[in-house]
């Protein structure tokens, strides 16, 4: 099966000022995976109010890709703020509910209803 490499489109709520990664492809062990852990992390740094990762288009996530959110959590969690995941689909969804990583990262229908929960908690 060929993946496509991970597309990473950044964008900010503006009502809220959460920060929300869209992605598109395979979530694993490629240098574009890893470069966006990175990119949440230096997110983290400007203490944004909140972090939504939208996997709706992410069409793969391997053992890499869950621990890539998996430290995406540790992250927001040591920095003092949030992530939340919108619009999980089939498989990459399945695979994270078999790991349990649903059980610790909030999951959201919608990008939005994403948005308002990380606001939530924050406050």
């Amino acid at each position: 099966m060929a993946w496509h490499e991970l597309e990473v489109n950044r964008d900010v709520d503006a009502k809220s000022g959460a920060r929300i990664f869209r992605l598109k492809g395979a979530l694993a062990g490629s240098e574009d995976s890893f470069a966006f852990l990175e990119s949440v992390r230096q997110t983290l740094r400007e203490k944004p109010a909140g972090i939504v990762i939208n996997l709706a288009d992410v069409d793969m996530v391997t053992s890499t890709g869950v621990g890539i959110l998996a430290s995406c959590y540790t992250s927001a969690v040591n920095a003092g703020n949030c992530v939340a995941l919108a619009q999980l689909q089939g498989k990459p969804r399945s695979v994270l509910k078999v790991v349990n990583l649903l059980a610790v990262i909030p999951e959201y229908e919608s990008e939005q209803a994403a948005v308002e929960g990380v606001n939530r908690r924050r406050t």
